[in-house]
């Protein structure tokens, strides 16, 4: 009698669609525009802070800039610790400090052509919003994580599948 009073409570409760969401497709997209401008806008608030001292840094800048419009997912677990340290490290502090797996980021690369180092996005979630991490912009960013935050939001952010 038990299990089935047990049996009915489970069907009076509704499942909420977002327990049957992956991580990684609650995430915003590499190339979603919201996330392009907040991205662009926090390096731009960076650069006004470090005006630059001469017209090689300033080209760079614009550089960077220009070069950060467009993004690609890369698969993540096929990056290799070679492939750019300072990624490698980020993804290892994110699994150890926040307990995620490979399937609960996404790791995006700009697809630029330049002679600058390739720019990183590591998109994961924390504290029930999503992160995306920009790594490698600047030379000096070793130290300091920039990073937007967007709510997670499976309807809005998933991948359509028709």
């Amino acid at each position: 009698m038990k299990y089935f009073l047990a049996f009915l409570l489970m069907l009076s409760c509704p499942v909420r669609a977002q327990e049957n969401i992956s991580p990684s497709s609650r995430l915003p997209r590499c190339d979603a525009p919201a996330l392009m401008e907040a991205l662009n806008a926090k390096v731009a608030e960076y650069y006004a802070g470090q005006p630059a001292e001469n017209i090689t840094t300033r080209r760079r800048q614009a550089l960077i800039l220009k070069n950060m419009e467009k993004f690609e997912e890369i698969d993540i677990t096929s990056f290799q610790p070679s492939d750019n340290y300072q990624v490698a490290n980020l993804i290892m502090m994110k699994k150890m400090n926040l307990g995620l797996v490979e399937a609960d980021m996404r790791l995006c690369k700009n697809e630029a052509d330049s002679i600058l180092s390739e720019v990183y996005l590591l998109i994961y979630p924390d504290n029930g919003m999503a992160r995306a991490s920009l790594i490698n912009f600047t030379n000096n960013s070793a130290n300091r994580e920039f990073f937007v935050e967007f709510p997670l939001d499976p309807l809005e952010n998933s991948e359509k599948k028709e």
